[in-house]
């Protein structure tokens, strides 16, 4: 499957964007269909909104249900309505959004993370609902984000948001630089490998503000970290963001089993935003459940 080609002809009602007074926006896929459909007619893409209408440049693509080698399929049992179910077994599952600039290979720029009005004061919320069928200790799981960077051509990556060994982990990439190696990492304090309730349904984010970042399981915060201050930028790169695990032509540093980092398990009301959220509204996305 192409990383930048695919897509069905199906829409969704995903919730809409909100737009701050600075011109930054937070865009939320509840992952519904447009008829509260059922399984059999699920469909392929989700739209966010944008000045009331919906925005396919922002569209989250899956993979074609049973598909050959590549499946994502709906589940009912979501945190709110409708999810996206990822399959270990399969080849690759992922679903996907083109990131990058107007004259990129994959266009879209869904998101520019620094100030629109030019202050690079550079910001970044990301945040979803997660329900593993199963943690397994010395496993990488992705959760969202960009796939490593790639030494052929020099590609570069944005961030990636993974569960390692139960754990959650952010890692952020040089932004005015190609790296193969994050500069800055920060780790969850709660460990699904011991946690009672490590099947059930929890909540994540992560936020960045300007060199200060966040991390949080369940609505609290759980690790802080600052970045250097010769990093402050967030890369926007021209390259997908995954959700849920990774293409085969963005393979884990020296690894080209892509399915190996499916997240076995099911993601909802995912919200991406360049607004760094506060304490406070990170808590009560966690505790409300659904994305407005």
């Amino acid at each position: 499957m192409s990383a930048c080609g695919g897509g069905g002809s199906n829409s969704s009602n995903a919730s809409a964007t909100a737009q701050s007074a600075d011109g930054r926006v937070a865009f939320a896929w509840s992952f519904e269909s447009a008829d509260g459909s059922t399984d059999g007619a699920f469909v392929r893409q989700f739209f966010p909104t944008k000045n009331g209408a919906p925005w396919t440049d922002g569209a989250i693509t899956t993979c074609s249900r049973d598909a050959a080698g590549c499946s994502v399929t709906p589940v009912a049992d979501a945190h709110t309505g409708w999810g996206l179910q990822f399959n270990p077994t399969a080849n690759a599952s992922f679903a996907w959004i083109a990131g990058g600039t107007s004259v990129s290979l994959c266009s879209g720029a869904l998101l520019d993370f620094g100030d629109p009005y030019g202050d690079l004061n550079y910001q970044m919320t990301v945040a979803m609902w997660i329900k593993p069928n199963k943690v397994e200790s010395h496993k990488t799981y992705h959760l969202f984000g960009t796939g490593d960077p790639i030494e052929q051509g020099l590609k570069s990556a944005s961030f990636h948001i993974r569960m390692v060994n139960g754990q959650i982990v952010l890692s952020l990439y040089p932004g005015m630089g190609y790296s193969h190696d994050p500069d800055l990492t920060i780790t969850s304090t709660t460990n699904f490998l011991t946690l009672p309730t490590a099947t059930n349904w929890h909540h994540i984010a992560v936020t960045y503000n300007n060199l200060d970042t966040k991390l949080y399981v369940d609505g609290k915060l759980e690790a802080g970290k600052t970045r250097n201050s010769d990093r402050k930028a967030l890369c926007a790169v021209h390259r997908p963001y995954y959700l849920g695990g990774l293409s085969t032509l963005t393979p884990i540093q020296g690894v080209t089993e892509s399915w190996s980092y499916i997240f076995p398990g099911a993601i909802d009301e995912l919200v991406f935003s360049n607004r760094a959220y506060s304490d406070s509204e990170i808590a009560a996305l966690a505790a409300t459940g659904a994305v407005k």
